[in-house]
């Protein structure tokens, strides 16, 4: 699994899974706010699966981790992420 602070920050990260392409690859990110839509393409047709690290899927004044702003960014790109890795059984939301 590639996991870390935020892999999917790192400049190289295509690079690193084309290089493991061969071999079955699942991918841990957190908040995934990603903004790059190309970049994610990439990034999901190398993967095989999705752990997405979540404080909060709902908005609530009252929990500090809550990220109001964030949230409809993370739901659209959990649907881009659906439709890319072809099952929503691929992906697993854990709060983080």
């Amino acid at each position: 699994m590639i996991t870390g602070g935020e892999p999917t920050l790192r400049a190289d990260i295509e690079e690193l899974l084309e290089a493991r392409a061969s071999n079955a690859i699942p991918l841990a990110a957190d908040d995934y706010q990603w903004d790059a839509a190309g970049s994610q393409a990439a990034i999901l047709r190398a993967v095989t699966g999705l752990v997405v690290s979540l404080d909060a899927l709902a908005v609530d004044p009252t929990n500090p981790l809550s990220k109001p702003a964030a949230l409809p960014k993370v739901l659209e790109n959990l649907e881009f992420a659906k439709e890319r890795l072809g099952s929503p059984r691929r992906i697993t939301i854990q709060h983080g």
